[in-house]
């Protein structure tokens, strides 16, 4: 009897199959420093960030991030974890308000998950 993983097995295979023609392997991309919403140093060039959650540009915002020192401060670095197991906190009430208010809806619902950002 093989072991749990062994249905990963074909997956591995395909991937050495793949960085044996000279691919680079994805998972070996370090982002040593991101300097903008758009642009950090990975593997040591100058790279443009596609693929981040940074879909409004306020990962450098002032005011986005003396909230979240002031969100360190009062809450702590846990993570809290889904809404769903741990409940609804004020904070989560206080968004959806505020996005009510301001596209005129009756309700508004979000799920946040908290991450450091680096």
């Amino acid at each position: 009897m093989g072991d749990l993983f062994d249905k990963f097995d074909p997956l591995i295979e395909i991937r050495r199959s793949l960085l044996s023609t000279g691919m680079t392997d994805p998972f070996n991309l370090v982002m040593e420093r991101v300097e903008s919403p758009t642009v950090a140093i990975c593997n040591g060039q100058r790279t443009i960030l596609l693929g981040t959650y940074n879909y409004m540009g306020m990962t450098f915002d002032p005011d986005v991030i003396a909230a979240g020192k002031q969100a360190l401060d009062e809450y702590g670095s846990g993570t809290t974890g889904s809404r769903v197991l741990n409940g609804t906190y004020r904070g989560h009430r206080d968004c959806e308000d505020a996005l009510k208010e301001f596209y005129a809806m009756d309700h508004a619902m979000v799920e946040m998950i908290p991450r450091l950002a680096w």
